[in-house]
C-alpha cells in the first residue's frame, strides 16, 4: 500500500511539473507554494487540525515535490545558456517552500516529543541552507532543544 500511494505521489509530481511547464515564464509568479499541495496540506494539518504526524508526512511529500520540480529545472537550466535569475542558489522559490517545510517538520517533531528528529532535521536546515533566515531559527531551536534533552537526562539520573 505504501509503494502504491508513493507511486501516486510520483504521477502527480510529473503531472503537476508537466501542468506547470505547460504554462510557461509568463506565469513563473504562480510557482512557489501556491502550487505545491502538500505544503498547503501540511501547514492546514500543523496549524488548523494539530494533527502533527500527518503535518510529518506531508511536509516530506512537500519538499520531495520541490526536489523533484528543482531536478527538471537543472535538466532544462543545463540545455539552455545561463542566464543571471537575480536571486541566490540559496534564495531559489523552490527552496523556501523546502526550507518552511522542514522547519515546520521540525516542530511537528516537537510537538509529539521527538526530540532527537526534531534536531535533526533543524540541524539539516542549518547546515543545507546556512543562507537562509530559517536557518537561524533552526540553530536557536537547535540549542533549546538540546538543552531541553540535557535536562531530562539529568533529572532521570537523580
Amino acid at each position: 500500500m505504501a509503494e502504491t500511494q508513493e507511486t501516486q505521489s510520483d504521477e502527480s509530481m510529473v503531472e503537476t511539473s508537466e501542468a506547470l511547464e505547460e504554462i510557461g515564464d509568463d506565469f513563473a509568479f504562480l510557482r512557489g507554494e501556491n502550487d505545491n499541495l502538500d505544503y498547503y496540506l501540511a501547514s492546514k494539518a500543523y496549524h488548523d487540525d494539530r494533527n502533527y504526524e500527518e503535518a510529518i508526512e506531508k511536509f516530506q511529500s512537500a519538499i520531495k515535490y520541490e526536489e523533484h520540480a528543482k531536478s527538471i529545472q537543472e535538466t532544462e537550466e543545463t540545455e539552455e545558456p545561463e542566464k543571471d535569475l537575480g536571486y541566490q542558489a540559496s534564495e531559489e522559490p523552490g527552496n523556501e517552500v523546502i526550507t518552511k517545510s522542514m522547519y515546520w517538520m521540525g516542530e511537528s517533531y516537537v510537538k509529539i516529543q521527538q526530540l532527537d528528529q526534531a534536531i535533526d532535521v533543524f540541524e539539516k536546515l542549518a547546515s543545507d541552507f546556512d543562507k537562509n533566515h530559517l536557518a537561524l531559527a533552526a540553530q536557536r531551536r537547535i540549542v533549546a532543544l538540546k538543552e531541553i534533552l540535557q535536562r531530562l537526562a539529568e533529572s532521570e539520573t537523580v
